[in-house]
């Protein structure tokens, strides 16, 4: 598959709660800073499918490199865009497809190590692209 545009952006919409113990844990480890990006790049090294494996250099079968990350974690009940990434797909994919399903593992992954989570699904037609908190 040869890819035009690598940049490839997924986001999940829906409503969050963080685990009561989160912040006093995150704390206690020094971990006080830990955001999607960085619960990205460690769950997505770990299942071997990032540009680097724990700093050691590139993979045979690279799947992405990390570009950016975020979260609206506010706890108000109200749907959000609770987690995104954008990657760089590797521009020879080598037979792979798109590697949506492990960026939204990824995600959701991430979103369960934080709290609890209730997605929303928003569906487009004809080319409308309502957003989420419309």
């Amino acid at each position: 598959m040869d890819v035009s545009d690598p940049t490839l952006i997924m986001g999940l919409h829906g409503v969050f709660h963080r685990h009561p113990w989160i912040d006093r844990v995150l704390a206690e480890n020094d971990l006080a800073d830990e955001d999607v990006f960085s619960l990205a790049v460690a769950r997505t090294e770990a299942y071997g499918w990032s540009s680097t494996h724990l700093g050691r250099g590139p993979l045979d079968g690279c799947r992405w490199g990390h570009n950016d990350a975020g979260e609206d974690w506010t706890e108000d009940n109200r749907v959000r865009q609770l987690a995104w990434l954008q990657v760089a797909v590797e521009q020879q994919l080598h037979g792979q497809r798109l590697p949506l399903l492990p960026v939204a593992t990824v995600l959701g992954d991430v979103l369960h190590h934080m709290g609890t989570y209730t997605l929303t699904v928003t569906i487009s037609r004809d080319g409308d692209h309502p957003k989420p908190n419309a």
